[in-house]
C-alpha cells in the first residue's frame, strides 16, 4: 500500500486479528509475526510498540503456556530482531523488555542472547555517534539478565560466551 495508508491498513488488520487471540492463540501469534515484520519494514516505532503491547496484554493475563504461547512469543521476538533494520528502534519499542521478562528463564535467556549478540555484531551505531540513553538502558537490562543467570555451577563455556557478549556490548556502547 502507499506510505500514507500503511498505518491505516495495520490498524484495520490488527483490529480483526485481535479476535483470534482468545480462540486461536497460535494463529494470532503468526499474524503478529507477519504484521510486526510489516511494521518494522514500513512503519515506525509506535506501530511496533503497539503490536508488542497488544501481544503482552493479551497473553500476560492468561498465562496459557500449554497452548504454545510462549514458543510463539519467543518466535515473534526472534523474528523482530532478525528483521529489524534499526535495532535501536526495536530496543526502545514500548513493552519490548516487558515481553522479554514475561518469558520463562531459558527462553528469556535465549532471546536476550540473540538481541545482545545482534547488537554487538551490528554496524549500528557507528563509532562516531553515541548510543541514545534509552538504547543503553535496554541493552544493559538485557546484559543484566544474562549476567544474573550465571552461577558458580554454570558451564564454563556459557560463562565465557555471556562474558564476551556483555563486554562486546559495553565496548559498542562506549
Amino acid at each position: 500500500p502507499p506510505a500514507s495508508a500503511r498505518a491505516w491498513v495495520l490498524g484495520e488488520v490488527w483490529a480483526a486479528a485481535g479476535e483470534f487471540a482468545a480462540v486461536h492463540p497460535k494463529l494470532y501469534l503468526g499474524l503478529a509475526q507477519i504484521w510486526l515484520k510489516f511494521a518494522l519494514l514500513y512503519l515506525g516505532q509506535p506501530e511496533v510498540g503497539m503490536i508488542l503491547s497488544d501481544v503482552l496484554s493479551r497473553f500476560s493475563e492468561t498465562h496459557d503456556w500449554a497452548a504454545g504461547v510462549e514458543e510463539g512469543v519467543s518466535y515473534l521476538l526472534s523474528a523482530a530482531v532478525q528483521h529489524s533494520e534499526d535495532l535501536s528502534a526495536l530496543l526502545t519499542a514500548d513493552r519490548l523488555l516487558a515481553l522479554v521478562n514475561w518469558l520463562s528463564s531459558p527462553v528469556r535467556l535465549e532471546i536476550c542472547r540473540t538481541i545482545v549478540e545482534r547488537f554487538a555484531s551490528s554496524k549500528q551505531p557507528s563509532a562516531s555517534s553515541a548510543c541514545p540513553p534509552a538504547v543503553v538502558q535496554a541493552l544493559l537490562e538485557l546484559c543484566r539478565i544474562l549476567h544474573n543467570s550465571l552461577t558458580e555451577s554454570a558451564i564454563e563455556d556459557v560463562r565465557r560466551q555471556y562474558s564476551q557478549l556483555i563486554c562486546a556490548t559495553i565496548r559498542r556502547i562506549d
